[in-house]
Protein backbone atom coordinates (compact mmCIF):
# COMPACT_ATOMS: atom_id res chain seq x y z
CA UNK A 1 0.00 0.00 0.00
CA UNK A 2 1.23 3.41 -0.71
CA UNK A 3 -0.18 7.07 1.37
CA UNK A 4 -0.06 10.34 -0.48
CA UNK A 5 -0.29 12.89 1.61
CA UNK A 6 -0.35 16.88 1.31
CA UNK A 7 0.46 19.82 3.24
CA UNK A 8 -0.61 23.24 3.17
CA UNK A 9 2.33 25.96 2.84
CA UNK A 10 1.59 28.93 4.88
CA UNK A 11 4.56 30.10 5.98
CA UNK A 12 8.19 29.55 4.94
CA UNK A 13 8.76 26.02 6.81
CA UNK A 14 12.76 25.81 5.56
CA UNK A 15 14.85 24.93 8.38
CA UNK A 16 17.12 27.70 9.34
CA UNK A 17 19.92 25.71 10.09
CA UNK A 18 19.99 23.78 7.23
CA UNK A 19 22.14 20.72 6.62
CA UNK A 20 24.63 19.65 9.26
CA UNK A 21 28.42 20.89 9.40
CA UNK A 22 29.37 18.45 7.71
CA UNK A 23 26.92 18.16 5.01
CA UNK A 24 25.86 19.98 2.02
CA UNK A 25 22.59 20.02 -0.98
CA UNK A 26 23.33 20.91 -4.53
CA UNK A 27 21.03 20.95 -6.73
CA UNK A 28 21.96 19.02 -9.54
CA UNK A 29 23.46 20.07 -13.15
CA UNK A 30 24.50 18.25 -16.40
CA UNK A 31 28.09 17.30 -14.45
CA UNK A 32 26.36 16.11 -11.57
CA UNK A 33 23.09 14.18 -12.99
CA UNK A 34 25.63 10.68 -12.70
CA UNK A 35 26.05 11.39 -8.79
CA UNK A 36 22.03 11.46 -8.27
CA UNK A 37 21.66 8.17 -10.79
CA UNK A 38 24.15 6.35 -8.96
CA UNK A 39 23.10 7.63 -5.49
CA UNK A 40 20.12 6.17 -6.06
CA UNK A 41 21.22 3.33 -7.36
CA UNK A 42 22.87 2.26 -4.26
CA UNK A 43 19.81 3.53 -2.34
CA UNK A 44 17.47 1.48 -3.89
CA UNK A 45 20.38 -1.46 -4.46
CA UNK A 46 19.88 -1.41 -8.30
CA UNK A 47 22.35 -4.55 -9.23
CA UNK A 48 21.07 -5.72 -12.59
CA UNK A 49 21.72 -3.43 -16.17
CA UNK A 50 18.36 -3.86 -16.88
CA UNK A 51 17.18 -1.92 -12.89
CA UNK A 52 19.67 0.64 -13.65
CA UNK A 53 18.59 1.74 -17.45
CA UNK A 54 15.52 2.24 -15.98
CA UNK A 55 16.39 4.23 -13.22
CA UNK A 56 18.88 6.11 -15.31
CA UNK A 57 16.55 6.78 -17.82
CA UNK A 58 13.75 8.25 -15.77
CA UNK A 59 16.29 10.33 -13.85
CA UNK A 60 17.66 11.81 -17.25
CA UNK A 61 13.85 12.59 -18.18
CA UNK A 62 12.90 14.32 -15.29
CA UNK A 63 16.32 16.10 -15.15
CA UNK A 64 15.20 17.80 -18.01
CA UNK A 65 11.29 18.16 -17.44
CA UNK A 66 10.17 21.61 -16.75
CA UNK A 67 9.34 22.79 -13.39
CA UNK A 68 11.84 19.35 -12.10
CA UNK A 69 14.44 20.20 -9.37
CA UNK A 70 16.75 17.51 -8.24
CA UNK A 71 19.12 17.38 -4.53
CA UNK A 72 21.75 15.38 -3.85
CA UNK A 73 22.82 15.61 -0.01
CA UNK A 74 26.96 14.59 0.41
CA UNK A 75 28.47 14.36 3.39
CA UNK A 76 32.50 13.49 4.45
CA UNK A 77 31.33 9.67 2.66
CA UNK A 78 30.53 11.72 -0.80
CA UNK A 79 26.87 11.58 -1.93
CA UNK A 80 24.36 10.06 0.38
CA UNK A 81 20.80 10.91 -0.15
CA UNK A 82 18.67 12.47 -3.10
CA UNK A 83 15.32 14.51 -3.61
CA UNK A 84 13.63 16.05 -6.04
CA UNK A 85 10.93 18.81 -6.39
CA UNK A 86 8.15 19.53 -9.32
CA UNK A 87 6.47 22.71 -9.12
CA UNK A 88 3.40 23.02 -11.58
CA UNK A 89 1.09 26.27 -10.94
CA UNK A 90 1.69 26.51 -6.97
CA UNK A 91 1.66 22.84 -7.06
CA UNK A 92 4.61 21.47 -5.17
CA UNK A 93 5.13 17.45 -5.92
CA UNK A 94 8.09 15.96 -3.30
CA UNK A 95 9.62 12.96 -4.67
CA UNK A 96 13.03 10.97 -5.53
CA UNK A 97 13.58 10.24 -1.84
CA UNK A 98 16.71 7.60 -1.54
CA UNK A 99 19.14 7.12 0.86
CA UNK A 100 22.42 4.89 0.83
CA UNK A 101 21.94 2.27 3.74
CA UNK A 102 25.21 3.55 5.82
CA UNK A 103 23.89 7.30 5.79
CA UNK A 104 19.87 6.27 7.36
CA UNK A 105 18.62 7.39 10.16
CA UNK A 106 20.53 10.64 10.61
CA UNK A 107 18.16 13.23 9.74
CA UNK A 108 19.29 13.50 5.89
CA UNK A 109 15.75 13.10 4.32
CA UNK A 110 14.26 15.72 6.71
CA UNK A 111 16.77 17.61 5.74
CA UNK A 112 15.82 17.04 2.34
CA UNK A 113 12.16 17.52 2.86
CA UNK A 114 12.86 21.15 5.02
CA UNK A 115 14.94 22.41 2.32
CA UNK A 116 12.35 21.29 -0.73
CA UNK A 117 9.45 22.66 1.08
CA UNK A 118 11.52 25.90 1.88
CA UNK A 119 11.75 26.12 -1.78
CA UNK A 120 8.55 25.46 -3.16
CA UNK A 121 7.18 28.18 -0.59
CA UNK A 122 9.48 31.02 -2.10
CA UNK A 123 8.36 29.71 -5.72
CA UNK A 124 4.67 30.36 -4.78
CA UNK A 125 3.17 26.74 -4.09
CA UNK A 126 0.94 26.80 -1.53
CA UNK A 127 0.14 22.82 -1.63
CA UNK A 128 2.75 20.38 -1.16
CA UNK A 129 1.86 16.49 -2.19
CA UNK A 130 4.22 13.39 -2.23
CA UNK A 131 3.87 9.70 -1.88
CA UNK A 132 5.50 6.65 0.15
CA UNK A 133 4.95 3.70 1.15
CA UNK A 134 2.51 3.22 4.18
CA UNK A 135 4.11 2.32 7.19
CA UNK A 136 7.64 2.63 6.06
CA UNK A 137 10.84 5.24 7.04
CA UNK A 138 9.67 7.67 4.39
CA UNK A 139 5.80 8.21 5.31
CA UNK A 140 7.17 8.76 9.08
CA UNK A 141 9.56 11.30 8.05
CA UNK A 142 7.21 12.97 5.77
CA UNK A 143 4.62 12.98 8.67
CA UNK A 144 7.06 14.31 10.73
CA UNK A 145 7.87 17.05 8.74
CA UNK A 146 3.98 18.43 8.74
CA UNK A 147 2.36 16.38 6.21
CA UNK A 148 -0.95 14.72 6.89
CA UNK A 149 -2.29 11.10 5.30
CA UNK A 150 -4.62 12.46 2.45
CA UNK A 151 -5.97 8.89 1.47
CA UNK A 152 -4.17 5.41 0.93
CA UNK A 153 -3.97 3.24 -2.30
CA UNK A 154 -3.61 -0.60 -2.37
CA UNK A 155 -0.95 -1.20 -5.39
CA UNK A 156 -0.71 -4.90 -6.38
CA UNK A 157 1.98 -6.34 -8.49
CA UNK A 158 2.91 -9.74 -9.98
CA UNK A 159 6.24 -11.07 -9.50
Amino acid sequence: MTSSGEQALRSNPSDPSGPSPSSSIRLIDDDSLPDWQRTVAAAHNLTTSAQREMSDTFAAAAFVSSGETMYLLSNTSGPVATASLTLIDGLAILGGMATVPSARRQGLQRTLIKRRLGDAHAFGADLAVTTAASGGSSQRNLLRSGFRVAYTQVVLSQS
